[in-house]
């Protein structure tokens, strides 16, 4: 195809816009399909349980630094020789088979069957009544299982196999995504076989084009065949009931049809039809409008197959002077995002993907990489149902090796089946604005590098020739110099923010995006003296690191070296850099940078903890990225018995231009904004405040000069009470078809003032009653061995988080905590039966 039928239009020598006019579609499940979560039976090393999908086996633990101990040579941060990395991916027992076996029905006048698998970690064989049906490689592949559409009972049964030295992070294991059963009628609809995108928006009217794949049998298709050249024409044919044709209708929010088509043609088990929609609601991160397509194969008067979709309609466009979304200028104001779930490990749960992005979205982020794998449809449902642009990534290796176990020895064997039945699978979802077909690979040196990408690269324009594809290139002059970067529709490198003009002048595109746009890592509540007046890297030898507390400093001038304020700075000071993604939004479990020992066994670079809580870090990215919300954020906490006169540097995170601090009381003066400072561009610091107990508080001002807004941090006295917080105190009852609802409590001591006490690391202890239940802990803390099952943990610089979960019944529910000799607390919940979620 050409650049044209792509949709990319080139202006000039240099000057590339990519236009892409999108109305897209998440699956919904239809009359026929159903999600089999209960009922399975778990067998690992000759024990048997039942568990309800999706499960990780490994996240119970318990911890231990010999599991998947791995002897490596990380590439990517220079190493030039081997060595022992302990905790690379989490420090759990990932490595082993677990079986998972159900029995299910197929109902009489069944004419088709399968599975549909989300994801199985990591090499999977699925047997249907015994029979080895499919294997796969790929833990994130999504796919789907056909089986002889006999009715009555059949039993599935699910082996997993996780390989040591398979992941540079946790990967969890098991059937860690969702199960659909699929039956319909011999004709129908295929598995995911709508496709739904814009091709014009003008004058306020929108053109959608729907593209349906069928399911049809081979002699209904030898019919088709015959009469092809009549259909053209549907109108005009007689109405007999051989002849099959599909209808679509768009509906808007308060379901009143708002377009459609009555009679869309098919040919060779396929239909392409077009419909206009006055003044659409267009889908963006602050609106993100939902419509319902339904499709429906018809014949003779009868319909064969409804599939339900909820769809956007929105625009995308790439140029030099920015990314346009719905014709606006905006940057990508993003985060990478590795699948676990903290304390949940990989088991893919609806309300805790929720509780993420909600978590970014204050923060100010508008985007997630999924770093770096194909995500299940669930996450692409809430992304557009809650407004979170995506880059869908795909992989982490081409035919290069990273990992002695990894990818790459399936890559050139599966790689076009397991990126078609992904891609498919979530190819409607509106959040998505680009795909990504890989992460820093080690390709990018060699000249497979370059065959590999254009291969990959061809698939996805003729799977999608309405979004740009990009990958995260990291060696510079290897890229350049092998053509493999002028590829690519978007420009995308991780770090080499100094390259940034030379990549772009030795593109054909005049941009430039930042699949990892900074790295810096912290740990919550930790404070290291002296502080840095200058940034400095971990692996420098004034730095300090690594520290016997394996923590690192939450002042923030600590990293790998690409620094967030560099990055801020380049986005904000040139159009052609259209944002990027830090690495990462939330802490994940598994490359413990910058301890590669024990007991170190989860990452430090997100602005919210393991645990879903925010560093100080967090109230950085929200001064710069939630435009018109006031922030004033604090650093560090004022308690410090022992350092009374030492130096302890006063840090503010706002929006606004200029504060002023005061210590009990006394000016310690007025701190402008300086654009001049890479340090002091996107925060005020104040470096040689003494530390005297008391309160230190600040007071901002505008532009103007008027103080609008002020924030106080108190010393801490003797630990009084326990304070409970819940995300939400009303929750949904379990069904049968969708995860649990979940409830986050977040647990603090406090002094009788209701002041944070730091230092406070005493073991609490919880217990659900009612309709919740217990379902994991975590303190955030990347050294912590406790386990995240059992309802009890130490306190990390006095807090953690503790998670319910909803049972089947509607009723009260209560979550009791106790800290020592301090008055238990006890924070309450109402389960009731589910409502129809309906998207403002």
């Amino acid at each position: 195809m050409t650049d044209r039928q792509y949709g990319f239009a080139f202006m000039g020598c240099r000057a590339f816009a990519l236009c892409v006019m999108l109305a897209t579609a998440v699956s919904a499940a239809a009359a026929d399909e159903m999600y089999l979560l209960d009922g399975w039976t778990f067998t690992k090393d000759g024990r048997s349980e039942p568990v309800r999908i999706p499960h990780d086996w490994a996240i119970a633990g318990p911890f231990n630094r010999t599991n998947d101990s791995q002897f490596v040579q990380v590439w990517n941060d220079g190493e030039t020789e081997p060595h022992t990395r302990e905790g690379r991916t989490g420090g759990l027992p990932v490595v082993g088979t677990g079986v998972y076996s159900r029995r299910f029905v197929v109902p009489e006048g069944a004419g088709y069957a399968s599975l549909v698998f989300d994801g199985v970690m990591d090499h999977s064989r699925i047997f249907v009544d015994g029979r080895l049906l499919a294997t796969r490689k790929n833990g994130y592949a999504i796919f789907e299982v056909p089986f002889p559409a006999t009715p009555g009972e059949h039993e599935v049964k699910v082996e997993a196999t996780v390989l040591p030295m398979a992941s540079r992070w946790y990967q969890g294991a098991g059937l860690y995504r969702p199960v659909r059963l699929v039956v319909g009628n011999a004709i129908g609809i295929k598995t995911h076989g709508v496709y739904a995108r814009t091709t014009s928006y003008v004058r306020d009217v929108a053109r959608i084009a729907v593209r349906t794949d069928l399911r049809v049998p081979p002699d209904e298709l030898a019919k088709i065949k015959e009469t092809e050249t009549v259909l053209r024409d549907p109108d005009e044919l007689p109405p007999i009931g051989g002849r099959l044709f599909v209808r679509h209708t768009l509906l808007d929010r308060d379901g009143v049809k708002v377009g459609g088509v009555e009679k869309a043609p098919v040919s060779l088990a396929r239909t392409d039809a077009c419909f206009d929609v006055v003044n659409p609601h267009l889908w963006s991160p602050e609106s993100p409008y939902l419509y319902t397509l339904v499709t429906e194969v018809v014949r003779g008067g009868r319909v064969y197959d409804i599939n339900r979709a909820r769809i956007g309609i929105r625009t995308i466009s790439f140029a030099a002077d920015g990314f346009r979304l719905n014709g606006v200028v905006r940057k990508f104001k993003g985060v990478c995002l590795h699948h676990d779930l903290g304390p949940l490990g990989a088991a893919f749960n609806k309300a805790a993907f929720r509780r993420q992005v909600r978590l970014l979205k204050a923060m100010g982020a508008d985007s997630i990489r999924t770093a770096h794998n194909f995500p299940p449809p669930w996450q692409m449902e809430i992304c557009d149902e809650l407004g979170m642009m995506v880059m869908v990534e795909s992989v982490d290796e081409w035919l290069r090796p990273k990992q002695v176990n990894g990818y790459w020895k399936n890559f050139a064997e599966w790689w076009e089946r397991d990126f078609t039945d992904s891609y498919r699978a979530v190819i409607n979802s509106p959040s998505i604005v680009m795909w990504s077909i890989g992460n820093e690979v080690h390709d990018q040196r060699r000249e497979t590098g370059y065959n590999a990408a254009k291969a990959m690269i061809d698939l996805c324009h003729r799977l999608d020739p309405s979004r740009p594809v990009t990958t995260g290139l990291s060696w510079v002059n290897n890229s350049i110099e092998s053509g493999l970067l002028s590829l690519f529709d978007v420009p995308a490198y991780t770090y080499h923010l100094h390259r940034y003009e030379d990549i772009v002048a030795n593109s054909p595109r005049p941009f430039i995006v930042g699949a990892e746009s900074s790295n810096t890592i912290s740990s919550r509540g930790v404070y290291h003296f002296p502080v840095p007046r200058e940034y400095m890297t971990y692996f420098s030898e004034d730095s300090g690191y690594p520290k016997s507390d394996g923590q690192v400093t939450s002042y923030d001038m600590v990293g790998g070296g690409s620094w967030v304020d560099r990055a801020f700075a380049l986005a904000d000071d040139n159009d052609w850099v259209l944002g990027g993604f830090i690495w990462t939004g939330v802490d994940y479990l598994g490359e413990p940078t910058p301890y590669q020992t024990w007991p170190s066994h989860s990452s430090y670079y997100g602005p919210i903890d393991l645990a879903g809580l925010p560093k100080d870090r967090f109230y950085l990215h929200r001064a710069n990225w939630l435009v018109g919300v006031p922030t004033l954020h604090i650093l560090p906490h004022w308690t410090w018995p022992g350092r009374e006169g030492s130096v302890t540097p006063v840090f503010a995170y706002t929006s606004w231009p200029e504060a002023e601090l005061f210590v009990n009381g006394v000016s310690q003066g007025r701190r402008r904004k300086n654009a001049a400072s890479a340090a002091d561009r996107y925060r005020l610091r104040w470096m040689d405040v003494v530390y005297q107990p008391g309160e230190i508080r600040v007071v901002a001002y505008d532009q103007a000069g008027n103080p609008v807004q002020d924030a106080a941090v108190k010393t801490a006295g003797a630990p009084a009470r326990i304070e409970l917080e819940a995300d939400r105190a009303v929750l949904d009852a379990r069904t049968p078809h969708d995860t649990p609802d979940l409830g986050y409590v977040t647990v603090k001591v406090v002094d009788e003032n209701g002041t944070l006490c730091p230092d406070a690391s005493d073991e609490v202890r919880v217990s659900a009653s009612g309709a919740v239940s217990f379902k994991c802990i975590a303190n955030g803390d990347a050294t912590c061995l406790e386990s995240f099952v059992e309802p009890k943990m130490s306190l990390f610089h006095g807090m953690l988080v503790a998670t319910v979960e909803a049972g089947a019944e509607p009723g009260d529910g209560s979550l009791t905590v106790s800290v020592g000799k301090l008055k238990s607390a006890t924070v309450g919940f109402l389960v009731h039966s589910p409502q129809p979620r309906r998207v403002d």
